[in-house]
Formats: structure tokens, sequence, C-alpha cells
């Protein structure tokens, strides 16, 4: 009984959410833990952005020739607004010089590598698929598809000779899980370095050719330009807002001509002033390493943001435990 009046609750909130709301699914798994696949939520359509919302956006990068409204949709956290400068260091995003507030509610994760002692794991386990069903109960790490398994990549779950797994996974459960018998060792994998040159997560080139060596974990520092800041423009900072002056506030407003005219002018003098129209975010997933966000396809402007994602109506598990009640109803943070 229980069930059905929640359920009878979560269709009325529907039928009322369509007319003041947007409703959508949260497919990627991007944003785990916060957000996980399966999730669907309400969202509020705003642009009145505070960092550190989870929101909701039209993928800038796309280079299909659909007008903005139109392009993929994509949820992420903007963790930087307007006029914020950010810098990564072995994976520590630092604020304006201050490092990123670590909330409970932010359920980041990393990828880690973990050896096992497969002659102790026996002990415990009548065989590996029982292992990772365990860890999916105990851990919500993805579990191996049980019909595709190939002994590959299957979600965030990869075998390798049935005696190291790399996870995606919180450093809570890491923890825990390290204090297994079965487990040899555990550690950290090294950053994707070519973070640029995947045409498919950056299909606009965003420092395609990677001029200042970054990569996921170490990046910037980075000023997030603000509209109505003049900034002095020069051959090194120039491609990091190229994409800004010959894009979307060049080919997207009519305008083909100034960011020609900036070239010419550095060429010639060495410098050329520009001044923004719009405001600017970044954005990343709390899954950090399992995420295409600011860092490979850069800044998202404000007229591509939807909303914000306010609470999930509905959560469903497509692997295997059905409605995750205790989901529904949970606010998005």
């Amino acid at each position: 009984m229980k069930k059905l009046i929640i359920f009878l609750f979560v269709i009325l909130i529907i039928c009322v959410g369509y007319v003041y709301l947007n409703s959508y699914t949260f497919p990627t798994p991007s944003m785990e833990k916060s957000l996980m696949q399966g999730d669907r939520f309400f969202m509020l359509r705003s642009t009145n952005i505070n960092r550190n919302d989870c929101i909701f956006f039209n993928w800038p990068a796309e280079r299909e020739g659909r007008s903005i409204n139109k392009k993929e949709y994509y949820v992420k956290r903007c963790v930087s607004l307007p006029g914020d400068e950010i810098k990564i260091e072995d994976g520590i995003l630092s604020i304006n010089g201050v490092e990123e507030t670590q909330y409970d509610w932010m359920q980041q994760q990393r990828r880690y590598f973990v050896k096992i002692k497969p002659k102790v794991l026996v002990k415990s386990f009548k065989n590996w698929q029982e292992f990772s069903d365990y860890c999916y109960e105990e851990y919500d790490i993805i579990p191996l598809d049980k019909k595709n398994y190939t002994g590959g990549l299957v979600g965030d779950f990869i075998v390798e000779g049935k005696k190291k797994i790399q996870i995606n996974t919180t450093e809570e459960a890491i923890s825990d899980l390290r204090s297994k018998p079965y487990v040899d060792s555990v550690w950290t994998s090294s950053s994707q370095n070519n973070i640029f040159g995947n045409k498919i997560q950056n299909p606009d080139g965003f420092l395609a050719h990677n001029p200042y060596d970054w990569d996921e974990e170490n990046y910037g520092p980075i000023t997030m330009p603000k509209a109505g800041t003049t900034i002095n423009l020069t051959r090194k900072n120039l491609p990091i807002y190229k994409q800004i002056m010959k894009r979307y506030e060049g080919e997207e407003m009519g305008d083909n001509e100034t960011f020609q005219k900036i070239k010419n002018e550095i060429v010639e003098n060495g410098s050329a002033n520009y001044t923004f129209k719009m405001n600017y975010y970044w954005v990343m997933g709390d899954n950090r390493q399992n995420s295409a966000d600011s860092r490979f396809w850069g800044f998202l402007p404000e007229n591509h943001i939807v909303g914000k994602a306010l609470f999930i109506w509905m959560s469903y598990d497509q692997y295997g435990k059905g409605i995750r009640w205790e989901r529904i109803f949970k606010s998005v943070k």
C-alpha cells in the first residue's frame, strides 16, 4: 500500500511538473554517484546559476549545424562562475586559489586499480561473477554484464586476467575494499593526457593541439570570461579564447569578421583587446575521471544553459535492483 501511494503521488507530481517544470533522464555515468544512471529528475528552467549547481545545458561544442536549443543535452556540476580562475593540480580543483569544498552530498569518484589475490578470493566467493555482484550490492560499482561478459570492458569494470580490476568509485568505498583480505594492493590510474584530440568529445577543436601541455588532472590556470570584461589577447592566450570569439560570439551571433580582425591585429601589433559579450561557466562531472566536460571542450556560454536539476522523481536500476525507492524525491545537489 505504501508503495502504491508513493507511485500515485509520483504520477500526480509528473502531471503538475510537466506544466511548470521539465523532466529528464540522466543517461551517463559522468555524475555518479551524485546522480545515477536511470535517475529521472525535474529541471527548473533558469539561468540564475550558482557555484556547485547541477545544471542542464545544450552542449556548446556540438558541430552538427543545429540551433542552440536543438543541440545535445548535458548535465554537469557548475564548478566555476564568470570571473573565477580555476586550476587543477594532481586532480585537485582550486577556484580563485582555494581548494574546492568537498560536501557530503558531492559523491566524487575516480579511477582505481585493484590487484586481487585469486586464491584468497575463492575462499569468499564461488566465482568471479559472484564477486562482481558483491561489489555492486555493497559499493554500487557497476557490475559485469552477465549476458555479454567477454572478460573486457563492461561499464566501469575491467577484468585483466581475473587478477586486476579497474573501477570508478568513491574514496569511502575504496578504503573499505582496500581492507579486504583478498585485496593485494590499490592504486590510482594515471591522468588521461590526450584530452583534446578526441573528435567525438571535442568536435569543436578546443585547444586541439594542447599548446599548454594540460591533461585531465593538471590544468590551467584559466579565467572564466565575464560579460563586459576586456581581455588583452596575445599569441599565447588566443587559443584559450578563440572558440568564444570565432564561434559563440562570432558565427552563432552572425559575426564572421571580428575574430579575423583580432588575429590580424595580433600579427601586426603583438596583441589586441576584446570585450566579452556573454558570461561563461566551467562545468565538470563528479565522476571526475569518466566525464567529458569543460576540460575537454571548453567554456559553457550562458545562452546554452537550460536550467537547474531540482529533485529525482523516479530512479530505475537497469542492473537488477529495479526501482530505487530510497532515491525518489531526493533533492539534486
